[in-house]
């Protein structure tokens, strides 16, 4: 029984490789382009298909989270000085009154738009485990990269060349 069970196996090696194949793509299947619209605090819309051809960098940030408070700067900056990327600051807390979040947004000068979580965002973007945590879109709207931790404008020039 052994040898017929093996001799039936050997007869289709041949198609193993295609046979992966297919798991492969039926199973990851292509990588979508990101279409959403979102709000900032102050109600503004914003539709991410508009900046294809530019890096999106969606920083998840809370203002009780010590790593994120530091890259805000370095954030403002990147954001400022680099024509081909765009930064949103995705406020993950909703225990903070929009005057707090309003003044603590002036008092870091923080440059890019600030936008409240929803749950559209974490099923388009997912949760985040930690923060801070930061989603890279390609200029061809697909997600690129996902980054736990602090960023550091070495990391951001290695993701985005």
């Amino acid at each position: 029984m052994a040898a017929i069970l093996e001799l039936e196996l050997t007869k289709f090696s041949r198609f193993y490789p295609i046979i992966i194949l297919f798991f492969v793509l039926l199973f990851t299947g292509p990588v979508m382009a990101l279409e959403l619209n979102i709000k900032d605090h102050k109600g503004k819309t914003y539709d991410l298909n508009e900046y294809k051809g530019k890096w999106l960098v969606l920083n998840y940030w809370a203002t009780w989270c010590p790593p994120c408070l530091k890259e805000i700067p370095m954030l403002s900056d990147y954001d400022e000085s680099h024509d081909n990327v765009e930064v949103f600051g995705l406020h993950y807390e909703r225990s903070i009154s929009q005057e707090k979040l309003n003044n603590f947004i002036d008092s870091y000068l923080i440059s890019y738009p600030i936008i409240p979580m929803t749950r559209e965002l974490i099923e388009k973007l997912g949760d985040a485990r930690a923060l801070p945590m930061t989603v890279f879109v390609s200029p061809d709207g697909k997600i690129f990269k996902k980054h736990v931790g602090l960023l550091t404008e070495k990391f951001m020039n290695e993701v985005i060349q």
